[in-house]
């Protein structure tokens, strides 16, 4: 999002501007976003082109006869699967995948590459690629660990708070009372007092048999436990800590003149030349 927010630019000229107007008309924007994000989501994603030039979808387009551009379907790369590779027309396409099976909803099409921008995953070495059809790898291959145990502690955090206290009745002669075949009439009592305390947020007790306190656990090292697993979340990322959990740098440079913030800039706008 943050590579493509101020837009783009095809030019100068008349023409460059009227057709950069014609693609953000369209969507074109939207289009290179989603695609983009699910790419490094899932490690692959194509954007289908609706060309209209007469032709079937699997064949090339001819751009020469071309009428008018109806719009795109972003794909993820499980609605793709290569049909056919190119093997010797063109050099530079030698090994390309020529024609591809595409699954939109309920249909499925062969689709020339021609009508298809392919946008590519994690990029991975070619003997990893060849198992799994091509594709790239996903950001969360290598953070799927530390998210997952970021996540499971959030999801115990409510419960670990529920029972930071406890209630503890005490009464003489408890355990006598139970071996002695009273304890129904212990369940009772203790179900009277609790009501009492419910409704009234008031006890009343023997002064000389029975006791209530509330007993604290200790949360220290909590705070402790959740900064090892946020730094172990951002050391697998890519992003810098300010940006993976959306926090407002601190200190001398705060804002976007952080170190932090200059450098993910930085790193955007170095791949906005490659990507986009």
């Amino acid at each position: 999002y943050d590579a493509t927010r101020e837009g783009f630019s095809l030019g100068s000229a008349q023409g460059a501007e009227d057709l950069r107007r014609a693609a953000v008309k369209l969507g074109a924007l939207r289009w290179i976003r989603r695609g983009r994000g699910w790419s490094a989501a899932y490690g692959g994603a194509a954007i289908l082109l609706m060309v209209d030039d007469g032709r079937p979808f699997k064949e090339p387009i001819d751009w020469g006869a071309i009428r008018c551009i109806r719009g795109a379907k972003v794909l993820t790369r499980w609605d793709l699967s290569p049909l056919s590779y190119d093997w010797g027309r063109a050099t530079w396409s030698l090994g390309d995948v020529e024609l591809w099976q595409v699954t939109v909803g309920h249909r499925s099409l062969h689709v020339h590459s021609d009508r298809l921008v392919v946008i590519q995953g994690e990029d991975l070495p070619d003997d990893v690629l060849q198992h799994d059809n091509g594709w790239g790898g996903s950001i969360f291959d290598l953070t799927w660990a530390e998210l997952r145990n970021y996540g499971s502690a959030l999801d115990y955090l409510p419960e670990f708070v529920s029972m930071l206290t406890q209630g503890v009745f005490k009464q003489k002669g408890l355990a006598s009372g139970v071996l002695a075949g009273k304890a129904q009439e212990i369940a009772d009592r203790y179900e009277a007092l609790t009501g009492g305390l419910s409704v009234l947020n008031a006890l009343a007790l023997d002064a000389d048999a029975e006791s209530y306190e509330v007993l604290t656990r200790p949360v220290s090292g909590l705070r402790e436990v959740f900064d090892v697993l946020i730094q172990a979340l951002v050391a697998a990322n890519r992003y810098p800590r300010v940006i993976v959990l959306g926090e407002s740098p601190g200190g001398l440079h705060a804002g976007a003149d952080a170190p932090e913030i200059r450098a993910y800039y930085d790193d955007v706008s170095a791949g906005q030349p490659e990507h986009y």
